[in-house]
């Protein structure tokens, strides 16, 4: 595994367990803007990381969409820590290229949505990095 993979596969993990308070279910779908806000909004879902240096090593063209038990505050709270824009809404899924949903159906329930551009950056294909981090991934629609 090249470093680049170990890297994001350990930062990937380590903001996947941050939390382990009692939330609600995990929405993956919606929309929003590039920035992490607008879209239709969930009260179950504690939200988005947009940009977050956690969520993705090719910060500007990465996205989390977090599910499982995370509260909304620790997923805020994690992702100004990132240096990430935080929403309450689901990510954005204009450009969408692909996800990769890491621990599905756990309390630590989170999926990355990698954007056109993604590629190029990380010098790298979501497929890859999804199966680095043994994540189900899943390509956009058409």
């Amino acid at each position: 595994m090249s470093i680049f993979l170990r890297a994001l596969a350990t930062a990937l993990l380590v903001t996947a367990c941050s939390d382990s308070g009692g939330g609600g279910g995990g929405n993956t779908g919606g929309t929003g803007n590039a920035g992490g806000a607008g879209g239709g909004g969930n009260a179950s879902q504690p939200g988005s990381c947009m940009n977050g240096g956690t969520a993705c090593s090719a910060r500007q063209f990465c996205c989390a969409d977090y599910g499982g038990t995370f509260k909304a505050a620790t997923v805020e709270n994690d992702c100004n820590i990132a240096g990430g824009t935080y929403s309450p809404d689901p990510c954005t899924t204009e450009s969408l290229e692909a996800s990769c949903t890491l621990y599905p159906g756990t309390a630590a329930e989170k999926t990355i949505r990698f954007y056109q551009g993604w590629d190029q950056v990380s010098q790298n294909d979501p497929a890859t990095a999804c199966s680095a981090l043994h994540g189900q991934y899943a390509a956009a629609p058409p």
